[in-house]
């Protein structure tokens, strides 16, 4: 009973509710017997009991406390500023209870503003101002609503109505106010897509950045309202404002997000959210390959002849060597299956070919080892194997673009596809990859390696490997403006995949005599490639 008392009282007090149907029904509708009744946490994306949700919260409301001290501080100053204005007014104003303040109240003062001086001989760059502000009304407005409830929002509200208000008694600085504060919405205007994410999905990171965005706003306005207090306004101060619009702009500021530049730092940083939300670690790539590096090292004579068969064979060093031509291959190993013991020799040869690719610096290299993943059913994350690994080679590929870089453009995206590719839908990851690739520079050489397929020739994935091997094998046909270079390999033979490859098979012998040289070979693999 007082369990049921607690989670009502959650329900009724949290922020938000969640902006995802499925979500709001399980709440409304399922009990598991024997469990507690779940409530949902947009942190987490998960369902969970009333005290994790309360932590949640918790951790929530301490961020933003961060910020108070210099909320109050802003709200003080305005204070300050009423009170002298207050003293010159002509006319009496109704009071205005700043910590209630909405933009609608804003956008009032704005009209009212522009609609006088069109008949005035005002500036006519403070009007473009005014007219900026009102272009980026609705981003901006819509941002405010992803802050807390309280009067987070209204902090920010109250300079603009003040500014406006009151501009006009200040001619030698106004129009460097107008500047700063048209700015603002400008900038947001540039995270439109962060915001539209953010507002059906708040995950943690995307609070954090909200956050930090917030505070930058906030130290901003703070030195817009000390214009308006300090009645000795001098070129220095002027300058100072300067200084701290162009810091704001180009995100120097101490907003480790750097959310605040309207372009490449707004990019930059969605393309981080991307990585966030397909969970993608670049750490677990290259611990693969040196798992496998390293179990290669202790293969028996037979498995490194049939790792040497594969490497001195005519059409896999054709596939290695030539880099002026996109092209697939698939690699059949045949081996018996009864008598594996340790990795595959195939396995051994695709780590060593990514090794000395990465190691030219020169590639954009994408590997996956499914043995390393092997399919786990009723596993939380990822919901399949398949999806997966496309979410790795999608993670790759934008990391890399990123040490190298590369603008990564994600402005294709919309507000479904985001959601899409929280939850990892396959067609969507596929859809960004080839995207990406259109973004690399001209005659870059993409490598695709994609280790024992059969490990995920299941019949549960079935429908998922063959999307993703026709969008694959795709790009290699249509591509010219890249070279695009995909291998495929199988410990024993890929039987579903085939099909994609038809003329780009190489299948090794079954019976493979073991010599001297396997050995050597492999260590002289490096020595016969170009790529």
């Amino acid at each position: 009973m007082m369990e049921a008392i607690e989670r009502e009282d959650y329900l009724r007090s949290r922020n938000r509710h969640p902006r995802n149907d499925a979500a709001r029904f399980v709440e409304n509708n399922i009990v598991i017997a024997g469990q507690s009744a779940p409530v949902y946490s947009e942190r987490r994306d998960s369902f969970v009991n009333v005290p994790d949700a309360a932590q949640d919260n918790k951790i929530s409301m301490e961020l933003w406390k961060e910020a108070d001290e210099e909320k109050d501080q802003l709200f003080a100053t305005m204070e300050q500023v009423r009170t002298k204005l207050a003293k010159k007014a002509k006319v009496e104003k109704e009071a205005l209870n700043l910590r209630c303040c909405k933009w609608e109240q804003v956008m009032q003062e704005v009209q009212t503003t522009a609609t006088d001086w069109k008949t005035s001989a005002k500036n006519s760059k403070t009007m473009l101002c005014i007219d900026k502000v009102g272009r980026n009304s609705d981003v901006f407005s819509s941002w405010l609503e992803l802050l807390p409830s309280g009067d987070y929002s209204s902090s920010i509200c109250g300079v603009f109505k003040i500014a406006f208000e009151a501009a006009g008694q200040y001619s030698r600085v106004e129009e460097a106010i107008f500047e700063t504060l048209s700015e603002i919405p400008e900038i947001l205007e540039s995270s439109r897509r962060y915001i539209e994410i953010y507002a059906d999905l708040q995950y943690q990171s995307l609070e954090e950045k909200t956050f930090y965005l917030f505070r930058s706003i906030l130290r901003t306005l703070i030195h817009v309202m000390k214009f308006f207090s300090d009645s000795k306004i001098h070129v220095q101060k002027m300058e100072d404002l300067s200084r701290r619009l162009i810091a704001f702009e180009s995100g120097q500021t101490d907003n480790p997000t750097n959310l605040n530049r309207p372009s490449k730092a707004m990019a930059l940083e969605m393309a981080r959210t991307l990585l966030e939300l397909i969970h993608f670690d670049q750490g677990v790539t290259s611990s693969d390959t040196a798992s496998y590096l390293r179990m290669g090292l202790s293969l028996d004579e037979r498995p490194k002849a049939r790792a040497a068969a594969m490497v001195t064979n005519d059409r896999f060093k054709a596939f290695m060597s030539d880099e002026l031509a996109s092209s697939a291959l698939l690699v059949n190993g045949h081996a018996d299956l009864a008598s594996v013991e340790g990795i595959s020799p195939l396995s051994f040869v695709s780590a060593e070919f990514v090794r000395i690719a990465e190691s030219t610096g020169r590639a954009f290299v994408t590997k996956f080892f499914c043995g390393q993943h092997p399919p786990r059913y009723g596993q939380s994350f990822p919901p399949s194997p398949s999806r997966g690994l496309m979410a790795s080679l999608v993670g790759q590929l934008v990391s890399q673009m990123l040490d190298k870089g590369v603008d990564v453009d994600l402005s294709f995206l919309s507000q479904s596809d985001w959601h899409d590719i929280y939850g990892l839908e396959l067609s969507t990851l596929c859809s960004v990859f080839r995207e990406l690739t259109n973004q690399l520079p001209a005659q870059s050489l993409l490598l695709c390696i994609i280790d024992e397929i059969t490990q995920y020739e299941t019949t549960a994935l079935a429908n998922d490997i063959n999307v993703i091997f026709k969008k694959l094998t795709r790009l290699v046909k249509r591509r010219e403006d890249i070279i695009f270079k995909l291998l495929v390999t199988a410990h024993s033979r890929a039987m579903r995949i085939s099909k994609h490859f038809v003329g780009q098979m190489l299948d090794l012998p079954e019976d493979i005599e073991a010599d001297d040289s396997s050995g050597w070979h492999m260590t002289t693999m490096g020595d016969r490639r170009e790529v």
